[in-house]
């Protein structure tokens, strides 16, 4: 599978999301699945989606399993441990339960991201290494890190087992464009 220099965002697939942002496909004539077909159809091959997301990791892994999707990449992220108030002890069964909870509405995760950067600092190599065993039991392919901002770049250099990271790009905000992240862009 390749990961298209497009990935479909799916916040707003079945709830409403953003400043601007009114329209929930879920309700209206054009549902998910229809949205997700017109991406592939248009060639993006990989969508990005986590459990705060209302309902899309539930559409997109029925999209998958209606479509027989397989070359469609799923990204999702780890729901924020800081703010949940998960303690260290626990932050292993918190990693476990959560990706075989998007594992059950999705059916498969290639890529598994932190949603919140402030995990690492409060969990350091425990998180780490609850990310290694599911990348080592097979359970991902990709684990990484989700940044919103250009100083937390070096999060990625700074955990080799992370080989993916997100960051936002669109027409408005190119903060991350002129970044040189490992050598990537």
């Amino acid at each position: 599978m390749k990961l298209s220099r497009i990935t479909l965002g799916t916040a707003q697939l079945t709830s409403s999301y953003g400043v601007a942002n009114t329209k929930v496909y879920a309700s209206s004539s054009e549902s998910p699945s229809s949205l997700l077909a017109l991406a592939c159809n248009a060639g993006i091959a990989a969508v990005d989606t986590a459990p705060s997301y209302g309902d899309s990791e539930s559409a997109i892994g029925r999209f998958i399993a209606e479509r027989d999707a397989k070359s469609l990449l799923v990204c999702t992220k780890l729901p924020s441990a800081t703010q949940q108030g998960v303690s260290l002890s626990d932050i292993g069964h918190y990693v476990d339960e959560n990706l075989r909870n998007s594992l059950a509405r999705l059916g498969r995760v290639d890529y598994y991201l932190l949603h919140d950067s402030a995990d690492l600092f409060k969990y350091g190599r425990h998180l780490e290494k609850a990310l290694r065993t599911i990348k080592e039991c097979g359970f991902v392919d990709h684990v990484g890190v989700s940044v919103y901002d250009t100083e937390e770049l070096d999060l990625f250099e700074r955990y080799p087992l992370f080989d993916a990271i997100q960051f936002p790009a669109n027409i408005f905000d190119h903060r991350f464009l002129a970044e040189n992240i490992g050598g990537f862009i």
